[in-house]
């Protein structure tokens, strides 16, 4: 008999074996195959547990060098949002006071040196802002809109366009200079340039970043008062790589002291683009209730967050027209502390 025929035979009786098994199984009643489905499942999610794991290994093995990679004449843009609410009780009243903004911002690399060294721009492209207090009428403020621009937001409306901050920075993001043009709009996750470790490092890799700020205690007496922020590598997949962060308040303090900081006390994180040596997303929450920071029955709510994401390049937007100042009036940014009814 030739091998054509046997492999002709064999495979028809492979066909017929297998026939027969399949019509065994559908034969099969129905909570088997339910109960088949299950341990698939479940072979299925171990195996992605264990491809987890085996990730996490590694990457616990590996290192990491970070290092900003800008290049000259480039501009980034991101998406920023800012969300807070804060609600204050005393004397047995309660004041309500919302806000929301959107607000496009722009990095303008100006220079790239023969070491590395990098300087650009932060400018506020545009932004939109609503702020309710109370039942009041909500304050909406457009730069984009040319209506009358309202005196809450006259100071903002002035920075539209203009150049915020300029920075001088090393490749691990150590800053060689810093100049504010307005003021300090800084985010309140320490900096907004992230300094890292200047040696490869691992995930699981914390350190830390001292910060002083001030505060008045009942008797007027400014108290200097110790934080710093706490960095976490907290993993690193496809090239991005994700730092959390937290505030650590070292300085023992009281409820009236902690009522004055509460725009310092951060938790998060931030995605950073290890090929392109860029952030890619920071984002930044605020949840503190201080009961008592002005005696009893006292009570202060700081909800709040912050989001930034890297965005393309828009289109061209119109800047307000309408910025006829009335009288000067405090503009909350994102590092404004909260308001404190007297």
């Amino acid at each position: 008999m030739s091998f054509f025929n046997l492999s002709v035979r064999g495979f028809l009786c492979a066909a017929i074996v297998v026939s027969v098994h399949s019509s065994q199984l559908s034969a099969q009643p129905a909570s088997k195959q339910k109960t088949a489905s299950k341990k698939q499942q479940k072979q299925q999610k171990s195996l992605t547990e264990e491809l987890s794991n085996s990730t996490k290994f590694l990457n616990t093995d590996q290192r990491f060098l970070f290092q900003y990679k800008l290049k000259p004449g480039e501009e980034l843009y991101y998406n920023a949002e800012h969300t807070l609410t804060e609600k204050t009780t005393l004397k047995q009243e309660t004041d309500k006071l919302a806000s929301r903004s959107r607000s496009l911002k722009k990095y303008r690399v100006t220079n790239v040196d023969s070491v590395g060294r990098m300087s650009f721009d932060h400018i506020n492209v545009k932004t939109k802002s609503i702020l309710r207090k109370n039942d009041e009428k909500p304050i909406i403020f457009d730069s984009e809109s040319p209506q009358r621009v309202p005196d809450r937001y006259l100071q903002v409306a002035q920075t539209i366009g203009a150049v915020l901050l300029s920075y001088c920075i090393e490749r691990d993001g150590k800053i060689v200079s810093r100049k504010a043009h307005f003021k300090d709009w800084d985010l309140r996750s320490g900096k907004a340039i992230l300094q890292f470790p200047p040696e490869p490092i691992p995930v699981g890799f914390t350190w830390y970043d001292p910060k002083m700020v001030t505060a008045k205690r009942r008797d007027l007496q400014v108290r200097k008062i110790q934080l710093r922020i706490k960095y976490k590598l907290a993993s690193v997949r496809n090239g991005i790589a994700r730092f959390r962060f937290e505030t650590e308040v070292l300085t023992p303090i009281t409820p009236k002291l902690k009522s004055q900081i509460l725009q310092h006390l951060v938790e998060g994180y931030r995605d950073f683009d290890i090929p392109k040596g860029r952030f890619v997303t920071t984002h930044i929450e605020w949840n503190h209730t201080v009961p008592g920071w002005e005696g009893s029955g006292s009570n202060m709510e700081y909800l709040g967050s912050y989001t930034e994401t890297l965005t393309t390049a828009p289109k061209k937007t119109r800047n307000a027209v309408a910025m006829v100042p009335q009288k000067k009036m405090e503009i909350r940014t994102i590092d404004a502390g909260p308001i404190i009814r007297r």
